[in-house]
This record gives C-alpha cells, structure tokens and sequence, in this order.
C-alpha cells in the first residue's frame, strides 16, 4: 500500500496541463483577437477607399447596387466614418492594424491606448 507520504510527491511530479493548456488557449485568442483587427483595419481601408457618393447610405437615399466592394455594409460603414472624421478617419487604420499586429506578435500592450487618444 502506498503512504500518504508516496501519493504527495507523485502529485508534485504530474505535468500541469490545465496550466499550460490554459496559457495556450489565451495565446491562441489573443493572436485571433490581433488578426481580426488587422482585417478589419482591411475591410475599413476598401471601405474608405471605394467609397461611392451615389450609394444608398447614411445621409443618401439612392437606389440601385451599391458601387462600394463590400456592398451596403460598407457603403455604410464608409459613409459614417467620412460622416464624423472626415479624411482623417484614413488615420485610424494604421493604428488599428499596428495594434493587431502587437497582439499577433504578443507584446504588451504598452501605451498602445494613450498613443491612439493622440492620433
């Protein structure tokens, strides 16, 4: 029969894997998480840039196909950012892609939020 004593120092000699599954896990949806502002600062920058006057938006009543790549979603998406930032709403998209970029590459996240309230 094993003593109390044998059963304890086996249990120190298992592998922690909930641990390093755990650690995994958020690895894994933090460089989701930075892949997805990457694409999103992609979809923004083919808004942006197809972006259309004649398309059925915001502040336009038209009809017909929208002319913008991503269809109406980002006829919208463009007219609203055109809307509340003007040109300079061009500026975001390389603060969020940088900012996917980090969490891709798992740096901290630094002054990553006072540096977008600058921009």
């Amino acid at each position: 029969m094993a003593t109390v004593a044998t059963q304890a120092r086996k249990r120190d000699l298992e592998p922690h894997w909930r641990d390093a599954l755990r650690s995994t896990a958020a690895r894994f949806a933090t460089r989701c998480g930075g892949a997805l502002l990457i694409a999103l600062a992609v979809a923004l920058g083919i808004a942006l840039a197809t972006h259309s006057s004649t398309d059925d938006a915001v502040m336009t009543a038209a009809g017909g196909p929208p002319a913008n790549w991503l269809g109406g979603a980002g006829a919208y998406t463009s007219d609203v950012l055109l809307l509340l930032f003007g040109l300079g709403s061009i500026l975001f998209l390389p603060t969020i892609a940088l900012a996917g970029i980090r969490l891709i590459r798992l740096r901290p996240k630094g002054r990553l939020s006072r540096a977008s309230l600058v921009a």
